[in-house]
């Protein structure tokens, strides 16, 4: 399966859960240095360009909030 495949998948996945009003969330999860940021950025310019709003949120970035917030 090629990236514009797996895209049209979870647009295709993304539809059927918009049609009956429920929230969508697509999780990445890999390897270090596997492409995930890359795989993620392709998700969300293919999410707007076909006009569907969209944010990418980065764990690392939420688990230091966390680590903060919880002092550790």
């Amino acid at each position: 399966m090629i990236v514009e495949d797996i895209l049209a998948f979870i647009k295709a996945k993304y539809e059927k859960h918009h049609s009956i009003n429920q929230s969508f969330v697509v999780g990445i999860n890999g390897i270090d240095c596997s492409g995930k940021t890359t795989f993620a950025k392709s998700v969300s310019k293919y999410f707007t360009h076909h006009k569907v709003e969209n944010y990418r949120l980065r764990s690392e970035e939420h688990t230091s909030e966390l680590q903060s917030h919880l002092n550790l």
